[in-house]
């Protein structure tokens, strides 16, 4: 059992970081087609504090993803696993009912957070 644990967490990681440097690569050819474009990135700002807060939230939610991910594949590996237990479904549940608790409340603050930032900015 810990050694499917252990392979699952270490496939999740390399998803995640593949992810990471596809989304590098990305922004490169990004910037890269904005310049052929005409776009000049100077004329903007990005190291403003609006921006600098939304690329705080916006790492913050992708961790709570991800940790959301991996509770629901556990808890679903212990459900499957558990043998008739009722005490390790109990807890799988249990885990698993939480981490939808806890991704609702992340996606609603994030909602609120959003619906301040457009009513205030305009």
């Amino acid at each position: 059992m810990k050694k499917i644990i252990i392979i699952t967490l270490a496939i999740l990681s390399l998803i995640i970081f593949t992810n990471a440097v596809l989304a590098e690569s990305l922004w490169q050819n990004l910037e890269s087609a904005g310049a052929g474009a005409g776009y000049n990135p100077t004329q903007s700002n990005p190291d403003t504090i609006p921006n600098t807060i939304g690329q705080i939230v916006a790492v913050v939610l992708s961790f709570v993803g991800s940790i959301f991910l991996v509770l629901t594949i556990y808890s679903g590996l212990q459900w499957m696993t558990a043998g008739g237990n009722e005490e390790k479904v109990k807890q799988a549940r249990t885990r698993l009912i939480n981490s939808i608790m806890g991704l609702a409340i992340t996606i609603m603050a994030y909602f609120i957070t959003y619906l301040i930032r457009t009513t205030l900015l305009g």
